[in-house]
């Protein structure tokens, strides 16, 4: 009978130790998986910091552009409306030119007598 006491006593103690061993293996693992679960937050913190960064670099970027374009737009119109005065002009003066000229040929023609022919 002390003999059975003593064994169900023993397998008392192995039953204990390896609960004991399994709930240590469960605490490990817990850990471990908390340790991957914190890598792979940072990670994606880290991947979505440098992601925001080259958006903003973009979007910097294409703001640059659009004011370079823009300023550029604006320097050609105004070269465009100068040509159209400077043209405007050109044609009056050409204009005045050839009426002047065309009043020089009708006296030369009339004051000729019809010259030469």
């Amino acid at each position: 009978r002390a003999a059975a006491a003593a064994a169900a006593a023993d397998a008392a103690k192995r039953r204990e130790a390896e609960a004991s061993r399994r709930a240590e293996a469960a605490e490990a693992r817990a850990k471990r998986a908390v340790g991957e679960a914190e890598a792979s937050r940072s990670r994606q913190e880290a991947q979505i910091r440098t992601l925001s960064g080259q958006r903003s670099q973009q979007l910097a970027e294409a703001a640059a552009r659009e004011a370079h374009w823009s300023g550029r737009c604006s320097e050609l119109q105004q070269e465009a409306t100068a040509l159209r005065a400077a043209l405007a002009q050109q044609g009056e003066a050409a204009a005045a030119q050839i009426g002047q000229l065309q009043g020089a040929l009708r006296r030369s023609d009339g004051g000729g007598g019809g010259g030469g022919g």
